[in-house]
């Protein structure tokens, strides 16, 4: 039973997230690391999609071309939480879609960072196409 509640628990703190970025998202320079590291701390997934137009954070960030040092606050953020090496890979994804090799955007440590978090840069390339 313990375990049904945390899951709808968790569930809701990810669409709570899903809500904030909604209104905080892209188009927007609202996000806040600290209420972000609060719903991650909380359980929620970085993954979970906007409702609008369907980004979630990683996406969020790279649509916004964060700078390095946002990614690697985001990447510590998520580290901090309950957050699978898949999420990682996804994120690191999302960062070569937009910010890879030939972005002036683009930052060794920030894939360095995602690698060391559990990111499988392999998988995270084929997806990118």
């Amino acid at each position: 039973m313990t375990t049904v509640i945390n899951m709808i628990y968790k569930d809701d703190v990810s669409q709570q997230l899903a809500r904030y970025l909604e209104y905080n998202g892209p188009r927007s320079t609202g996000v806040n690391f600290e209420i972000v590291r609060s719903f991650v701390n909380a359980g929620a997934d970085p993954l979970v999609s906007r409702y609008g137009d369907g980004m979630n954070l990683f996406e969020i960030a790279s649509y916004n071309r964060w700078k390095s040092e946002s990614w690697l606050k985001l990447i510590d953020i998520c580290r901090a939480g309950e957050v699978t090496p898949n999420c990682f890979t996804k994120g690191l994804a999302h960062y070569l879609k937009y910010q890879g090799p030939g972005s002036k955007d683009f930052d060794f440590q920030v894939v360095r960072t995602f690698m060391n978090a559990g990111a499988k840069p392999l998988v995270a390339a084929m997806t990118m196409v």
